[in-house]
C-alpha cells in the first residue's frame, strides 16, 4: 500500500521507530504534536533540535508486516518490550480523527519490507519546515525557520556602500538576521576574515552583488584598477560564488547593464545573468522594492520569507 512513513533516526543508520501513515498530516500529528503542550498564545512551536535528521519519505510496503492493534496511543518503548512478536503496532490517532498511525519497528522488519523512497524530504531545512507548515497549520503548530546563511551582500565600499547597507538592513528584516551576511556586521573581531568571507560565499544560497556607476572604475594608490587585481575581495567573492554553483544577482544601480569585455574573464559570465535595478536616487522604498522582487523570484528564499511572516514577523 502507499505510506508516508516517518523516520526516526538515533545514532545509527536504521532508524529505531517508523511512522507509518496514508496522510503526511496524520505521520506528522503523531510524531510531532500529540504530546506538545499549548503556549500562553495558543499555539505549539515545533523546536529546531527535534527535526534534526528528519525526515518524509513515501514508499510502499512489499510485503505483509505482523502488527498489533492496540486501540490506543501507546508508549513505543513499553510496547517494544512487550510485544516481542510484533513488527509494528497500530492505534487510531487521537489528534488526527479517525485516521490511523502505525509506528514500525524497523530492526524487525525484513529487510526490503519497505520499496525505495519515491521521494524525501529533510524536515529540518526550509522545504521541510514549509511542509510541516502547511499540514500542521489545523492544529495551531508553528514551525520555526531554519538557521543558516541565505544572503551574503557583495559590494565595493567606494561605489555604494549605502546601498549595500539598506539592502542588508531590509533583508534582516524579512528572512533574520542570521540569513544575511554583511562584512562590517557579520565578522567577528579578532576573526581571520578570509576565512569569514570565503566560507559565506560558500554556505550562502544567493549572491547580491551590488554595483553602481564606479563599480568597474575604482582604483588602488598606483593606479591599477581593483577590479583587475587578483585580490580584489569583490571579485573573489563573485568567483568563489560562481565556482561553487551560488546564484549570483547583480544589483545594477543607475545604470542598465553591464559590459562582459569589461570584465575579468572569471566573473565575466554576471554579465549575462538577471539583473535587480534601483534608480540613481535611491531610497529605502525603492530598496524594499528590490528586495520584493528578489524574494519572489528566488523560490528558497520567498518559502524562508513566509515561515517568518508564519511566526508573527519574528525572525527566529
Amino acid at each position: 500500500m502507499d505510506t508516508e512513513v516517518r523516520g526516526t533516526p538515533p545514532s545509527g543508520d536504521i532508524p529505531t521507530h517508523l511512522f507509518v501513515s496514508r496522510e503526511i498530516a496524520t505521520a506528522f500529528v503523531e510524531r510531532y504534536v500529540a504530546d506538545q503542550p499549548f503556549t500562553s498564545t495558543g499555539e505549539r512551536v515545533l523546536s529546531r533540535r527535534s527535526l534534526l535528521g528528519e525526515a518524509l519519505s513515501s514508499t510502499v510496503t512489499t510485503t505483509d508486516l505482523v502488527l498489533a492493534d492496540v486501540g490506543f496511543a501507546v508508549d513505543l518503548d513499553d510496547a517494544r518490550r512487550e510485544l516481542t512478536w510484533a513488527q509494528g503496532v497500530m492505534w487510531p490517532s487521537m489528534s488526527d480523527v479517525p485516521m490511523r498511525t502505525i509506528a514500525l519497528f524497523a530492526d524487525r522488519c525484513p529487510a526490503g519490507a519497505l520499496g525505495p523512497a519515491r521521494r524525501t524530504t529533510a524536515l529540518d531545512g526550509v522545504d521541510g519546515a514549509e511542509l510541516l507548515t502547511d499540514a500542521l497549520a489545523p492544529y495551531r503548530v508553528r514551525v520555526p525557520p531554519p538557521d543558516g546563511l541565505l544572503v551574503f551582500i557583495n559590494y565595493r565600499s567606494s561605489d555604494e556602500k549605502q546601498a549595500a547597507y539598506l539592502l542588508d538592513e531590509v533583508l534582516r528584516g524579512r528572512l533574520g538576521a542570521s540569513s544575511v551576511f554583511l562584512d562590517r556586521r557579520s565578522i567577528e573581531l579578532g576573526t581571520d576574515f578570509t576565512v569569514t568571507l570565503t566560507t559565506g560565499v560558500r554556505d550562502c544560497r544567493v549572491l547580491l552583488s551590488v554595483i553602481g556607476p564606479r563599480w568597474e572604475e575604482s582604483y588602488d594608490q598606483d593606479g591599477r584598477r581593483l577590479l583587475d587585481r587578483e585580490d580584489d575581495w569583490v571579485r573573489v567573492e563573485i568567483a568563489e560564488a560562481l565556482e561553487n554553483n551560488v546564484i549570483v544577482v547583480p544589483v545594477l544601480i543607475a545604470r542598465e547593464k553591464l559590459t562582459a569585455a569589461h570584465l575579468p574573464e572569471e566573473i565575466r559570465s554576471i554579465a549575462n545573468h538577471q539583473c535587480l535595478y534601483l534608480p540613481g536616487q535611491y531610497r529605502e522604498p525603492h530598496v524594499a522594492l528590490v528586495v520584493d522582487e528578489l524574494l519572489e523570484r528566488v523560490p528558497v528564499l520567498r518559502r524562508h520569507a513566509r515561515l517568518i511572516l508564519g511566526s508573527g514577523g519574528q525572525p527566529a
